[in-house]
């Protein structure tokens, strides 16, 4: 398959979504005629990711699903967990956490069970961010804890500044202003260290 992965990648990180959606697109067209289910699956949720970022959750989300029935059709477990992963974070943006919490503890358990530590550092953070949405401040803070502590085992820098700011902030929110100060320095230090 003639695909530009790390061309699309530079255009959605430099929010050329429009140029992102073209390779894409072209990429699903060449996957889908070669029968390239994997690579199908990928390119839908990719295409579904740039329908996120332009707030389109309509088709956001039929993308999702796509990419998730084709994922389970293939049995690709951490494609399943990806795509469950990111079904979640639209129910979550829409307000339904109740649903939201359902994708994100299903995603959860396959990056377990496959021991996929980048998705369980991503998924602990979401699932973190539900608590956090119904007030539920302390599960949150645990939910960020655990997320932090395999972002760190992974050296994933720009993740854990994230973490470490939303613990800053919920310590904060609780009165603990030094501890909340500690967790705010260390996530300056990595934002200063990364750029």
């Amino acid at each position: 398959i003639k695909s530009h992965p790390f061309e699309s990648f530079v255009y959605e990180n430099y929010n050329d979504y429009e140029k992102a959606m073209e390779i894409y697109e072209e990429t699903l067209n060449q996957s889908e005629k070669l029968g390239d289910k994997k690579n199908t699956a990928i390119s839908l949720r990719k295409i579904g990711v740039i329908y996120y970022h332009n707030s389109d959750y309509e088709k956001t989300l039929d993308y999702f699903i796509r990419s998730l029935e084709l994922s389970e059709l293939i049995n690709d477990k951490a494609l399943i967990s990806m795509a469950l992963n990111n079904i979640g974070a639209v129910y979550r943006i829409q307000n339904n956490e109740d649903k939201s919490h359902d994708y994100y503890t299903r995603a959860i358990k396959i990056a377990e069970e496959i021991g996929d530590k980048d998705g369980m550092g991503d998924v602990l953070y979401n699932i973190g961010d539900v608590f956090s949405d119904k007030g539920e401040n302390d599960i949150a803070l645990d939910y960020y804890s655990r997320s932090l502590e395999i972002r760190e085992e992974l050296g994933d820098k720009g993740s854990m500044g994230e973490n470490l700011n939303s613990i800053g902030f919920y310590n904060s929110q609780k009165g603990n202003v030094d501890t909340a100060l500690d967790y705010y320095s260390r996530s300056l230090e990595i934002a200063e260290e990364i750029g």
